[in-house]
């Protein structure tokens, strides 16, 4: 019912693919929950971005607790500054998850934008 349930589950819970990724489609913030492997899994994190990209990068990434909370609250500023340092960097390579981004906000593209 709630993903956010993760966080009292069992270890083996938390690297199951299949419960975490029904847990994030509940709650993205599920992720944070997850064993480190799954919470940089290519497949919940787009799961998660789907609903927000800038939090689902964030939970991906090794933020603490305290540095998320700052990254949230500072999200426009930080964006406006083109300053993603705070988010997951593996998976600027992944289009789907860079398009779900642009979707939600236009200033994603700049940031994504590669030397070729």
């Amino acid at each position: 019912q709630n993903g956010l349930t993760l966080e009292m589950t069992s270890t083996a819970m938390k690297h199951d693919r299949d419960v975490v990724l029904a847990a994030v489609e509940e709650n993205l913030d599920a992720a944070r929950f997850a064993s480190r492997e799954l919470r940089q899994d290519w497949v919940i994190v787009l799961e998660a971005a789907r609903q927000d990209w800038y939090r689902a990068l964030l939970n991906a990434s090794e933020a603490s607790p305290e540095e998320r909370e700052l990254a949230l609250e500072r999200r426009d500023e930080l964006l406006e500054a083109g300053d993603l340092s705070c988010l997951s960097q593996d998976f600027k390579a992944y289009r789907q998850i860079v398009l779900e981004g642009a979707k939600q906000d236009w200033r994603v593209l700049p940031l994504y934008a590669t030397d070729a």
